[in-house]
């Protein structure tokens, strides 16, 4: 299966709740293109990523990103579509911690959606 990202995709997390500190923006992207790398490897699907929808069979767009702050722990919660001939699957991944960086939650987070995308996909 090819993934490539929709250009309409967000690009920023929403950050949410008081946090200390400034936490750098990383390129969604790249975060995007190393979780469905670290998924295949995980799971030993045939999993990767291109640059152009002619060349893929999944076209993923990043609806939303938020990253929830609480008192302990912190939530990167994004939501994807993903479309396969043309059908629409809807998938929202999780991943929460004590902190961490926005790069390593948003990857881990991606990695959660597609994931389960996958686990719809083949019902």
């Amino acid at each position: 299966m090819i993934f490539t990202l929709s250009s309409a995709s967000v690009k920023y997390i929403n950050v949410t709740e008081s946090h200390l500190g400034e936490a750098s923006t990383p390129n969604v992207k790249e975060v995007f293109e190393q979780a469905v790398s670290e998924l295949a490897e995980e799971t030993k699907l045939d999993l990767k990523t291109a640059d152009h929808i002619s060349q893929a069979s999944v076209e993923a767009k990043i609806e939303d990103i938020n990253w929830k702050f609480g008192f302990s722990k912190t939530d990167m919660i994004t939501q994807l579509n993903f479309n396969i001939n043309g059908k629409n699957y809807a998938s929202e991944g999780h991943f929460k911690n004590l902190g961490g960086s926005a790069g390593n939650n948003l990857k881990r987070s991606f990695k959660n959606a597609i994931y389960k995308f996958l686990l719809e996909y083949q019902k």
